[in-house]
């Protein structure tokens, strides 16, 4: 079953998405599986098929010219006549260079930009989303995430390409597995999250029993068996110490709530990155020392700035086009 990814789009995020489409179409790694994904693309919404055209002529106008202009330019005197046949010759190059730094730009705005186009079930920043797999078991994608779903094989498999997500696992007679960023999380009907971060994959069990490792499975001795209460990082594909948590805490997010206990800024910063549209701008050192607690809407963003300039000082600008600049 293939669940539509954002049921409402913007045009800004299909012209994104389209041309995140066509770069990976043109690469030649792309997979018979990738252009499967990117027909599903085409059929979610009538107006996908017109961006992707758009984004394919727009490529193509200066992209032709640019590898020719590549092929031939030299910089041997030239005389008269020829350097007024290749007066144009710059201005393709501008063009070209021009082109480049847009597609650039998108992707320094908006990192998962490629993940989320090209997913079964992506969800863009500051938007979650709720489903029901095949198989009855329930999926919550946190902002800003995406996966794939395959429940067709002898194993019901889940890859968790970016972001985070809460699972209710059905029971049944296949086993479930989720993977992602070099981890392996085995189980059969159970609750848990697993967030995929940088450096790090972290599980943490609300109810139920699942079986940890790296990915791909090939060292049995490494795979840690977590229960309720429990949570793990796998960093790089090594499972971690298992450690006791609060997971109704941990999980808040699944529920639509950021809970801080005296939080540092990386964590701060790592939640807005997560429901604002852009980047998150500042200097890391500036924020030293910052420590926030409290109890915050998800979906309201703004309230979490607004906890930062009270409790110190910090006061945000929102640069558009570009992200929100935070500053003391």
């Amino acid at each position: 079953m293939v669940l539509s990814a954002n049921e409402v789009s913007t045009t800004e995020q299909i012209d994104d998405e389209a041309i995140a489409w066509y770069l990976r179409l043109k690469d030649p790694s792309a997979t018979a599986e990738d252009r499967e994904r990117f027909e599903r693309w085409l059929a979610q919404d009538s107006r996908h098929a017109e961006a992707y055209e758009q984004a394919q002529a727009l490529w193509q106008r200066v992209d032709g010219p640019a590898r020719h202009l590549a092929a031939v330019a030299d910089y041997r005197p030239r005389s008269p006549s020829v350097r007024g046949r290749a007066g144009w010759q710059p201005w393709l190059a501008a063009a070209a260079c021009l082109l480049i730094l847009v597609v650039v730009g998108l992707l320094w705005r908006d990192p998962g930009l490629f993940d989320r186009a090209t997913a079964d079930v992506a969800t863009a920043p500051g938007v979650s989303h709720r489903a029901t797999l095949a198989d009855g078991t329930q999926l919550h994608l946190d902002y800003d995430s995406a996966v794939d779903v395959d429940l067709a094989g002898d194993t019901r498999r889940v890859t968790l390409r970016r972001g985070r997500i809460w699972l209710d696992v059905a029971a049944g007679g296949r086993p479930f597995v989720v993977v992602g960023g070099g981890a392996r999380v085995r189980v059969t009907g159970t609750r848990f999250g697993i967030a995929r971060g940088p450096g790090a994959v972290e599980v943490t069990v609300e109810e139920g029993r699942v079986e940890v490792g790296g990915e791909p499975a090939n060292d049995d001795s490494s795979v840690r068996v977590l229960r309720r209460g429990e949570q793990i990082a796998v960093t790089h594909g090594h499972p971690g110490e298992v450690h006791a948590v609060d997971a109704h805490v941990e999980l808040a997010w699944a529920r639509g709530l950021v809970l801080l206990d005296r939080a540092r800024f990386a964590e701060i910063a790592a939640q807005l990155e997560r429901a604002l549209p852009g980047r998150l701008l500042y200097d890391a050192g500036a924020f030293e020392g910052v420590r926030l607690s409290g109890s915050f809407p998800a979906d309201r963003p703004q309230a979490l700035l607004d906890a930062l300039r009270r409790a110190h000082g910090i006061r945000s600008e929102h640069i558009p086009g570009v992200g929100v600049w935070l500053r003391r």
